[in-house]
């Protein structure tokens, strides 16, 4: 086999394998992991609060320690450190199937959280970005396109296993999942980074390299504008997402029906699903910027179109253009980190911003449902969060306008 074969065949190898991360660190781990709140609630005999809270722990943990794992691998190959967090997260799933008290439901939230942050966001997106410097937006809506995929192929089976053969068996399949996605190609092959160029892409690859070393990019720092500007983009676009949870509230609480509020909250997730692909080919062709700022105000239209009608079929279209709001997070983020940052220091950038998407959801999931239970109705928590969408796009262009402004870091490895 030659070495353009052998070169393009790892791409692939590592694409599926990045695929598989994300199957599993958020279309597992994060999407549908709701179904088991009620029957670990009821098998406990605590309320869901209790068992939400392991959940909770979970999340903030993968947040918290993704700049730690990030700078590990510097130091350890990508692969022990994916294979890690893969034991953790199965040995979690499967721990709780013998978990008898509330305490034991936490420690197996802490065992999974510091298991997802080893392959979540921050190490699939640096891994993508070494490994495909052409097309990067249009594999990444690819492989974030799996989240939703999975979450939304997960859901109804594991609510059907738990219906028929209870939620111990449903735990024993989530565990077996994680394994089956992560061990096979991340445990073998996976590499942070390419060793060389194919022979073919050599010259483009020279060529790239000069133009790295001569570009200036912004010099990462947490008390610059810049940095203020892409944490308050990143909470306000992920406070938005916040209101996927009450969809099928919106629905009922517009006379529609529970059935239509659960058609809607699917509508948004194909919307999800369409708007990675979609803007990750649209990145590469006119840009992130441009791509982004149109998504921004794609989903304040949806939110818009909520407020606007009570008709089945624009709510579902309303539906879908808000959940394009994924986009933004799943891909727009680590664009523009990439392009604020440059990729010699993206993995510390983007680790650190992405920690605030972690508290952002949780904020907004209560504030939501403060505001309903304020108003009896949720107009003023659309409004918000359709505002917070504005927001994030003011941001988003001030962010891109200000480091052009500060640039004076060159982003080249031995620089």
């Amino acid at each position: 086999m030659s070495d353009l074969k052998k070169a393009q065949r790892q791409r692939a190898l590592i694409f599926i394998a990045c695929c598989g991360l994300v199957a599993t660190s958020v279309g597992l781990c994060t999407n549908p992991y709701g179904v088991f709140y009620t029957p670990l609630s009821e098998a406990l005999g605590v309320g869901r609060a209790a068992v939400t809270f392991h959940a909770t722990i979970s999340g903030l943990l993968t947040g918290l320690l993704g700049p730690l794992m990030v700078r590990l691998t510097d130091r350890f190959p990508v692969k022990r450190i994916v294979c890690f967090g893969a034991t953790m997260c199965a040995l979690s799933f499967f721990l709780m199937i013998e978990a008898k008290s509330v305490w034991m439901l936490n420690l197996c939230g802490v065992f999974r959280g510091i298991g997802d942050s080893c392959f979540f966001m921050p190490i699939i997106t640096l891994i993508l970005g070494n490994w495909f410097k052409k097309n990067l937006g249009s594999v990444m809506g690819i492989v974030m396109a799996f989240s939703g995929i999975v979450g939304a192929a997960m859901s109804p089976i594991l609510a059907k296993v738990i219906a028929l053969y209870g939620y111990k068996t449903a735990l024993a399949l989530c565990g077996t999942f994680v394994v089956l996605t992560t061990y096979p190609l991340s445990g073998t092959i996976l590499k942070l980074k390419p060793e060389r160029s194919a022979p073919e892409e050599e010259t483009s690859e020279r060529v790239a390299s000069v133009s790295d070393s001569a570009r200036l990019v912004n010099r990462f720092s947490y008390s610059s504008p810049v940095f203020y500007c892409l944490v308050g983009m990143t909470f306000l676009s992920v406070f938005v997402i916040g209101l996927t949870s009450h969809i099928s509230g919106i629905g009922e609480n517009l006379g529609v029906g529970a059935e239509i509020g659960a058609t809607m909250i699917s509508a948004a997730m194909i919307g999800n699903i369409f708007s990675k692909f979609a803007a990750g080919f649209s990145s590469d062709k006119i840009g992130p910027v441009k791509t982004f700022a149109l998504t921004f105000l794609i989903a304040t239209s949806g939110c818009a179109l909520m407020l606007m009608t009570r008709t089945t079929s624009f709510l579902l279209v309303a539906s879908f253009l808000y959940g394009t709001i994924y986009a933004v997070t799943a891909i727009g983020l680590p664009s523009v980190v990439r392009l604020v940052y440059g990729d010699r220091q993206y993995g510390r950038a983007f680790s650190i911003i992405s920690m605030v998407s972690v508290v952002a959801p949780s904020v907004s999931m209560f504030v939501v449902g403060y505001l309903y239970d304020l108003a009896g109705n949720y107009a003023l928590a659309i409004k918000i969060c359709g505002g917070s969408a504005l927001g994030a796009l003011a941001l988003w262009l001030l962010a891109v306008k200000l480091a052009k402004r500060y640039n004076d870091f060159p982003d080249a490895e031995n620089a």
